[in-house]
């Protein structure tokens, strides 16, 4: 009797450590064969949440959780957040577009 509890709860939590192993790959974007994505950050002024916001898209797109290329569009940044974004997209291979 006691086995059969014992048995019964690890396949419980056996389920439930797979379910959140799996739970970021249910959400993950998947475009389809013919499908091209582009996803576009908008950033101005001093814009504080940019590097983290990048940091963020880089690693679901180094764990397949996207698949799109990632763009950076200058609308106005500050000359030394222009910098850090420069900086961040080299290292994260994010593409960057400037102000005209």
């Amino acid at each position: 009797m006691w086995w059969n509890m014992i048995v019964a709860l690890l396949i419980i939590l056996l389920a439930a450590a797979v379910l959140l192993l799996l739970r970021c790959r249910l959400y993950a974007v998947c475009p389809g064969a013919n499908t091209a994505l582009r996803l576009t950050v908008e950033a101005s002024c001093d814009a504080p949440e940019l590097e983290s916001i990048l940091r963020g898209l880089a690693w679901m797109r180094s764990n397949q959780l996207l698949n799109a290329e990632i763009i950076v569009q200058d609308l106005g940044l500050t000359p030394e957040a222009k910098t850090r974004a420069q900086i961040l997209c080299r290292r994260e291979q994010i593409r960057f577009i400037e102000r005209e």
